[in-house]
């Protein structure tokens, strides 16, 4: 089962991604699921979960829906005023790369800023591959995280 998840994961990474609303209530599809996003990152939160330092060369293709939200961001940064540890990254950690789950545009800017060799990030995986064992079971998950098998 945990071979099925990580692969269903890796295919989704590769092609879909969150379907992200900026700062909206939104639902990520990972494979064969949706999971809230919110409901994710505030259990993360609850959880103390620390980012890691991965190098922006570890991260994988960063989708944004909005440029000029980069750009804000890119000043910002270079005034030297952005807070990691206020605002980390989230995402999905696969073969040596990081993919987004939340925080594409921050990821674009600090990646395009040129003033960082790494992005903190919280690995979203052992969260979601617990919700989504529970989503199979049929069961409600212990962090009362919306999710729901999608075909």
């Amino acid at each position: 089962m945990r071979k099925l998840i990580r692969k269903m994961i890796r295919d989704n990474l590769l092609t879909e991604g969150t379907s992200h609303v900026v700062g909206g209530d939104h639902y990520a599809r990972v494979g064969n699921y949706e999971v809230h996003v919110k409901d994710v990152i505030d259990t993360l939160k609850n959880l103390e979960v620390k980012p890691v330092p991965v190098s922006i060369s570890n991260f994988g293709p960063v989708n944004v829906t909005r440029p000029e939200n980069v750009e804000k961001y890119i000043g910002v940064m270079k005034q030297g005023n952005w807070d990691w540890k206020r605002e980390p990254l989230y995402g999905q950690f696969w073969n040596d790369q990081v993919y987004m789950f939340d925080g594409n545009h921050r990821a674009r800017a600090g990646i395009d800023s040129g003033i960082y060799t790494h992005l903190p990030v919280v690995n979203v995986d052992p969260v979601l591959n617990y919700v989504f064992k529970c989503v199979d079971e049929g069961k409600e998950n212990k962090f009362g995280i919306r999710a729901r098998f999608s075909e």
